[in-house]
């Protein structure tokens, strides 16, 4: 069972990894190498990007004109700059909607899930933990130094209490054992 999850895992990765790239050059044109660091940034490192990746993808989304890239030296190398095009655009915003539902509906079920099943209940996030985290962090930098700190002082609180709450049920399930 566990290499069928890793598969639809996988699937999944690569779906969301269109997203990604999608959202992150209709921001800021950049390059398969570029993308790859302000995603492994963006994510804190929880997820990296291989070239073996994000190549593939890149050339996909260009095939299907969402993206434009166009060689540039920078330096004394050549690198080939990603745009997003206006249908890649339109395609970005329809995407996020049918996400947002998605996560939505994903997170009822969830939810629904650890109150039956593990019997406790799942605050509803205003956004998905990993969607919030990764628009606070792509905002966080626009931000003044201060502000940044109370900002990640509080998040730091919060992931403190989640675990707490994962460590005591763990405690639970373990001493029924």
């Amino acid at each position: 069972m566990e290499h069928v999850a890793e598969a639809w895992s996988q699937e999944m990765r690569r779906g969301y990894l269109k997203l990604a790239v999608l959202t992150l050059v209709s921001k800021t044109p950049s390059s398969g190498y570029g993308i790859m660091k302000d995603f492994r940034e963006r994510t804190l490192g929880f997820w990296k990007i291989t070239t073996g990746s994000i190549y593939p993808v890149l050339q996909e989304l260009e095939k299907k004109e969402y993206i434009e890239g166009k060689w540039k030296t920078q330096g004394k190398r050549r690198r080939k700059i990603y745009t997003i095009t206006p249908v890649g655009l339109q395609l970005l915003e329809a995407a996020i909607k049918k996400q947002q539902q998605i996560a939505e509906t994903l997170a009822g079920l969830i939810r629904e899930y650890a109150h039956e099943i593990l019997d406790t209940d799942v605050p509803q996030p205003r956004l998905p933990l990993s969607i919030s985290i990764f628009t606070m962090f792509n905002r966080l930098k626009e931000k003044p130094l201060e502000e940044q700190k109370r900002i990640l002082e509080n998040l730091h609180e919060q992931l403190q209490t989640a675990l707490t709450r994962i460590n005591e049920r763990l405690r639970q399930l373990h001493a029924e054992n």
